[in-house]
């Protein structure tokens, strides 16, 4: 039997600890040698990250090459590539100059090594045909780099690993990416031991490098346009973060690589600006890291790039947050706001109920003024933007993209930026956004798309948003209607419930088998554990 630890954790006081790997086999390094015998000499694999690094796992896409040596990679079946044996290339395989150039989603490629509680040194595989038939198998050399503590994976060991943990704990908050990283100790169990170790890793971290300004990088070498940040300017939605260098030329930033909090991209691309680098982020997205905001905030955030000579750079700051308990004197006149906490509530980025904010603007007579944004039409009765699908459906996960269509509005399509295109004001395209005949076209994938309104046990019906910046500077922002239909008991998500959803969750509890990419449609009575119960809930419904 599975648990979901949190819910028996929260509901016996943390008094139990629970296993969240089960009693099932532990996965072993692969460590088998290059030994397939073809005729091809230098004929070689390797992976695009070496050592890998356990961060921005979402939708992290791993590029795996080959070398063709004395083979002429022209002569590889494409269609027939895999790598570890089972997995298919996320797109096409290609040639690229003398390589085969393939790519994977590192979670499953992740998978032969899980649960990850230490560094690995192991090999991979990748196989495909030629065209004469033959079969060849290569083995590479991998190595992932295990940072214990790290429960976020942002690759760094700090306080917001502690908030992470506990807001998991307390307030149901999201798992990690990988759930074995917050079993800290290693012990197969979750339980106030891990987070003990937590807390003793974080002072330890602290202790040797309580303040990365020592490495010489400015004092201080970045700081906020607004220190203390007060909650009643979240109107504004935007911060920018400075940055000043001594010990390095401040032209020497590769501007493309420039991430705060170790995760959140620039909203506009980083600049330049006198003897200063300036890079701006969503104010919710930067105070993520320490909600729930109950009282004032003093930590710190980071901000972190790369030279143009390679060396990678991460600075910290000081941050301090103000509150005022109990601001929340809406007027009848603030129908503005109340829509945008609407907003901001339907897309899961503020905890706030969404009907008692509907009620709200009911009695403030906001409706009568202005709905919903995602409401919104032309003349005609169309929407500004809709998407591919109307109900989306939830198939073909994880690798599944979602096309976003924006129709012209008071603007041309071709004064649109499109490197400026953000969907959820967060996402950004995972092709370049692109213009067709009368609309813009970008996609996303679907699992991104979706987090807003994890987990998902019912039909969703909610808003989204597509921004982006014109030619001239003007910022637009429009709406659009999401719903997503929701198959209670299709386990393996191929929209039906069948006899193979049964075998799905059997094969789950008691084999080892593959988790659902949605966990929680495993818990199909909705009692908060994954056990029998859920197997006998699947064959009511096909039955």
């Amino acid at each position: 039997m599975k648990i979901k630890p949190r819910l028996i954790l929260t509901a016996l006081g943390l008094l139990l600890a629970v296993s969240v790997f089960g009693e099932g086999e532990q996965y072993q390094t692969r460590e088998e040698p290059n030994t397939h015998q073809h005729k091809y000499s230098n004929l070689q694999t390797y992976l695009e990250d070496d050592p890998i690094r356990l961060v921005d796992l979402e939708d992290r896409i791993l590029k795996v090459y080959v070398r063709g040596g004395d083979l002429d990679v022209r002569d590889i079946d494409l269609s027939t590539v895999l790598v570890q044996g089972k997995i298919p290339p996320y797109t096409a395989a290609r040639i690229e100059g003398n390589q085969l150039v393939t790519d994977v989603f590192i979670f499953r490629f992740l998978a032969a090594w899980r649960p990850i509680c230490e560094d690995i040194q192991g090999t991979y595989s990748i196989s495909f045909d030629l065209k004469n038939e033959e079969h060849i198998t290569l083995y590479g050399e991998l190595h992932l780099d295990y940072v214990q503590g790290d429960v976020n994976l942002d690759g760094l060991v700090n306080g917001d690993d502690i908030a992470f943990f506990e807001d998991y704990l307390y307030n149901s908050g999201p798992g990690s990416m990988l759930e074995e990283a917050l079993n800290v100790n290693c012990d197969r169990y979750l339980n106030l031991d891990d987070l003990e170790l937590l807390k003793q890793l974080v002072a330890e971290a602290e202790e040797s490098e309580p303040n990365r300004e020592k490495q010489g990088y400015g004092d201080p070498p970045t700081y906020l346009e607004q220190n203390p940040i007060v909650l009643k300017d979240l109107t504004d939605r935007i911060l920018r973060v400075y940055v000043r260098g001594t010990n390095f030329d401040i032209h020497d930033i590769d501007l493309s690589t420039v991430v705060t909090q170790g995760k959140i991209p620039p909203y506009t691309e980083a600049r330049i600006e006198g003897d200063r680098m300036v890079t701006d982020v969503f104010i919710f997205r930067f105070l993520s890291a320490w909600r729930p905001i109950e009282d004032d905030v003093h930590s710190r955030y980071t901000v972190e790039f790369d030279l143009n000579s390679g060396e990678h750079i991460v600075l910290d700051g000081t941050v301090n947050v103000k509150i005022y308990p109990g601001d929340l004197n809406f007027e009848e006149d603030d129908c503005e706001m109340l829509f945008m906490l609407l907003e901001l509530a339907e897309q899961g980025v503020i905890d706030i109920d969404v009907e008692e904010l509907e009620r709200m603007l009911e009695e403030a007579g906001c409706y009568e003024e202005e709905e919903p944004p995602y409401r919104r039409r032309d003349r005609d009765g169309k929407p500004f933007t809709y998407l591919e699908e109307d109900p989306v459906t939830l198939v073909n996960l994880p690798e599944k993209l979602l096309k976003v269509y924006v129709r012209r509005a008071d603007y041309a399509l071709k004064d649109i930026v499109l490197e400026s295109v953000l969907i959820n004001g967060k996402i950004p395209p995972h092709t370049e956004a692109w213009i067709e005949e009368d609309r813009l076209i970008t996609d996303v994938l679907l699992m991104r798309f979706m987090t807003f309104c994890r987990p998902i046990e019912q039909d969703v019906h909610a808003g989204y948003s597509v921004s982006f910046d014109l030619t001239n500077g003007e910022h637009v922002d429009l709406y659009g209607e999401v719903n997503i239909e929701y198959i209670e008991g299709d386990l393996n998500l191929d929209g039906t419930v069948n006899i193979e959803d049964i075998v799905f969750i059997i094969d789950y509890l008691h084999h080892s088998g593959p988790s659902c990419v949605l966990e929680e449609m495993l818990d199909v009575d909705n009692d908060g554990i994954i056990c029998d119960r859920d197997i006998l809930a699947v064959t009511q419904i096909v039955y």
